[in-house]
């Protein structure tokens, strides 16, 4: 039979995954192959991914027996091998310390009365590596519950409303609005582009105008004279609205090719998790004719990309790619292929399986002034 053991409750409950038995749909698939009805199969996360090395080999026994059904000989006696260990590149300390984090942002939020605080997530990883370290969401689930085979009324519980979607995993299928997690991608993107120096400064008033309509930033007073460096320190809203309207007034799509060769708007990043999500959005012209019906609503106007400067619009990242995208920022532009699993051994502790690293680079490295564009962004958000 299957034993599944979890010293710390709920650690890393979306990673791991959970053991179930297999469903009719999955018999005779390529996924479990050989495997028959009443098998226990992983359901999610890494017990799903790694399943083959973790299933171990059932024993048996062939055995005559007389016609009152006692045995009489037994003719073949194979004994069960049991599964292989996967070791993750998860570190415990830092995976609990992020799930605590979540649970007291959240409690923070609500003392500041932002009641509807309800979930997070928490990526980190090692940007020489793409090492996962630790990855969290929350509200997250036990994984014991599975064990023995859960209950109807505790299924349902897990699935209700009100529980606000515990077993869904926003680390890797939540998709929001970047907002100014954005801001170096775009500063990169800028300089690449061509359309700003790192000594340009532009003046911020706390508004910019554009066609007639208007966008303010976060601060009312503006922040005055800045340049690259310091709007990315600031954060100042109305430096990046400038670089959204330079780069519309490029031809082609030159702002949405930069932004992607972050990660985002990827079908995925090649994690070595199930499920991810597929729906993630750099939205452009393309995208905008596609998506809506109204004819004017289809029109890719100016405030589009000066909206999305901000990470803001029609923007949708989830925070794996968040994370994934910044390492490379951090790393001097590589972009890892982010994973969980380190290495399997057998029994004796021999490694039968290693991971092999994975990368690409961004492709952005110098401006037309021989700057180190990512070396500038990496001083602004150390500032």
């Amino acid at each position: 039979t299957f034993l599944r053991q979890y010293p710390e409750k709920a650690l890393a409950a979306h990673l791991l995954g959970y053991v179930n038995e297999i469903a009719p749909n999955d018999i005779g698939g390529e996924e479990f192959p050989g495997l028959k009805a009443g098998a226990h199969v992983g359901k999610d996360g890494v017990e799903r991914t790694y399943d083959s090395y973790l299933r171990g080999t059932d024993g048996w026994k062939t055995v005559e027996v007389d016609a009152a059904g006692r045995p009489i000989e037994f003719i073949e006696n194979v004994a069960a091998i049991a599964g292989n260990n996967l070791i993750l590149t998860i570190d415990g300390d830092l995976q609990k310390a992020a799930e605590d984090a979540i649970v007291e942002g959240i409690q923070r939020a609500h003392q500041d009365e932002y009641t509807n605080a309800a979930g997070g997530a928490v990526v980190a990883l090692d940007p020489r590596t793409g090492e996962i370290l630790a990855m969290a969401s929350y509200p997250d689930y036990d994984p014991s519950l599975w064990v023995g085979g859960i209950e109807q009324e505790a299924y349902e519980e897990l699935n209700a409303e009100e529980a606000n979607y515990p077993l869904f995993n926003r680390a890797l299928n939540g998709l929001y609005p970047a907002g100014s997690t954005f801001k170096p991608f775009v500063a990169a993107v800028a300089m690449n582009a061509g359309v700003v120096t790192p000594d340009e400064i532009i003046f911020c008033d706390g508004s910019f105008e554009r066609a007639g309509q208007k966008w303010k930033d976060w601060t009312t007073d503006g922040h005055g004279n800045v340049n690259l460096v310091q709007a990315i320190m600031e954060s100042c809203d109305v430096f990046f609205y400038n670089m959204g309207s330079r780069l519309y007034d490029l031809s082609g799509a030159v702002f949405q090719e930069g932004i992607r060769r972050f990660g985002f708007g990827e079908p995925t990043t090649g994690i070595d998790l199930p499920g991810e999500t597929n729906k993630s959005r750099v939205p452009d012209k393309t995208w905008k004719r596609e998506y809506y019906e109204d004819a004017e609503a289809q029109l890719w106007k100016p405030g589009d990309e000066i909206n999305l400067a901000i990470g803001q619009g029609d923007l949708l990242v989830t925070p794996l790619q968040l994370a994934t995208a910044t390492a490379a920022i951090a790393n001097g532009g590589t972009r890892w292929v982010p994973h969980v699993g380190l290495q399997i051994t057998d029994a004796s502790g021999r490694v039968i399986w290693q991971y092999e690293p994975e990368s690409a680079s961004v492709g952005i490295t110098r401006d037309k002034q021989d700057n180190d564009i990512l070396s500038i962004v990496r001083k602004g958000m150390r500032l």
